[in-house]
């Protein structure tokens, strides 16, 4: 099993999934949701995250054209819908974008 630590508000949430299960997945299984989740795709950028700890592997083709288009190309930044963990992860929500500007 691979563990997702994911951080919002201050608050701590630890998501459990088996290796390779999206993330978005994974957490629409609890209720509420502990990732915000928009359209799904990587096209709005609800889930945006910043990666505190863990390698998440190479951004999907989605997340190249969502970064492409906005001003949040950083590397340290991923979609969370876009993520298939593998490994461990420490991820912290980006609630206003202003936080990445």
């Amino acid at each position: 099993m691979v563990s997702v630590v994911l951080i919002r508000s201050g608050s701590e949430c630890v998501v459990t999934m088996p290796p390779g299960t999206r993330l978005a997945d994974a957490c629409l299984q609890r209720k509420p949701s502990p990732l915000p989740l928009g359209c799904r795709k990587g096209g709005c950028g609800t889930c945006l995250v910043r990666v505190v700890e863990g390698a998440p592997g190479p951004r999907t083709e989605r997340e190249d054209d969502f970064f492409r288009r906005t001003a949040f190309d950083r590397p340290e930044l991923r979609l969370g819908c876009q993520l298939w963990p593998h490994r461990s992860l420490v991820l912290e929500a980006v609630i206003s974008r202003k936080e990445v500007l």
